[in-house]
């Protein structure tokens, strides 16, 4: 699913940048492609940042947050 129209990013680039270490809403989008422009995906992104386990930790345990889910995953 698209969450940011303007860069085009989606929630599996969200969740790859997630796994691999990025925590801040900056981090997020500088490996996105850029700072949000219409901040409609900023909501989003900050809840999947939120969602996420501490950088380093050892995960959920095979367990993801619905807010993660895709439909891919269920």
């Amino acid at each position: 699913m698209y969450i940011c129209l303007c860069h085009g990013f989606t929630d599996k680039q969200v969740k790859r940048a997630l796994a691999e270490g990025r925590r801040s809403m900056s981090e997020i989008y500088a490996a996105l492609g850029g700072k949000p422009r219409c901040g409609k995906c900023v909501g989003e992104v900050r809840a999947m940042v939120a969602c996420a386990p501490p950088a380093g930790s050892a995960g959920t345990g095979g367990i993801v947050p619905p807010a993660l889910r895709s439909p891919q995953t269920e």
